[in-house]
């Protein structure tokens, strides 16, 4: 082997290293833009520049909705996304994703009522592909702080059905708060109809009657799952009534059979 073949393959096998190596310093500017900061970090990972991305990583996972707490969607789903992605090429981003997930389960467990560190632990376990994480805690929580199981009920409930939590579920199925909701949805709808065009209007209520068919739909599936399906018909009568939707009615059908709908968005 020549020696300027040794030279490239010295350099191939050091940058990555080097990239894990890294230190890199930074700090936040004075008037820290988060969706730019999240966009830097993206940018630092595709060009090797690891601990960069994490550092600002990091800073947006903690600091974004201190600036804009419209980044609370994309804090829990794309950024978390970007960083696992971050992590799959270097092993610290991953570590540090868990350390975040510790973190949010002892404040949860140290603050029973904290919503948002309940909310921030499922979707890292989500990432982390460590769904029965969030069974334990969600466990836990029924065990020692059921008023509290019942409130962060809605964030648990995908993954607690995706493993085969039915019976858990069962306990925290809520028909009556979905039937006053949508009520309560038909009122603010004749509201909405006075001072929006029509088009508009109409695009809130579709999504509403969406929103409720999916709820709906899921607590069927639920009811038929742990045997109540007398239950769940009875349910699925309530909503095939207040929907009037055929596209819609197919879900609250396909419900009363166990199926469980696609998420929506």
């Amino acid at each position: 082997m020549n020696r300027m073949r040794k030279l490239a393959l010295i350099i191939a096998f050091t940058l990555p290293v080097a990239g894990i190596c890294q230190n890199s310093g930074w700090q936040p500017p004075a008037n820290p833009d988060p969706s730019e900061i999240l966009r830097e970090a993206r940018a630092d990972r595709d060009t090797g520049r690891y601990q960069l991305a994490l550092d600002k990583h990091v800073w947006y996972h903690d600091n974004a909705l201190k600036y804009d707490r419209a980044h609370g969607g994309v804090r829990l789903s794309f950024a978390l996304s970007d960083w696992r992605k971050l992590a799959n090429r270097y092993p610290p981003a991953l570590e540090k994703m868990r350390e975040f997930r510790e973190r949010a389960e002892l404040w949860v467990k140290q603050n029973k009522e904290d919503f948002d560190a309940f909310h921030d632990f499922v979707s890292l376990n989500t990432q982390l592909k460590e769904e029965e994480r969030t069974v334990y805690l969600f466990r836990w929580l029924d065990e020692y702080d059921p008023s509290f199981a019942r409130r962060v009920y809605p964030v648990a409930r995908d993954t607690l059905v995706a493993e085969g939590e039915y019976q858990l579920c069962g306990e925290y199925i809520d028909i009556e708060s979905i039937r006053d909701d949508m009520r309560l949805s038909r009122k603010l709808d004749e509201s909405v109809g006075e001072h929006l065009d029509p088009e508009r209007a109409s695009e809130i209520l579709r999504f509403r009657n969406k929103h409720f068919a999916y709820e709906m739909a899921y607590a069927i599936a639920i009811l038929v799952r742990i045997g109540q399906s007398e239950e769940a018909n009875e349910v699925a009568g309530f909503a095939i009534e207040e929907l009037q939707n055929d596209a819609l009615e197919k879900q609250i059908v396909d419900a009363q059979s166990g199926v469980f709908p696609e998420r929506i968005l």
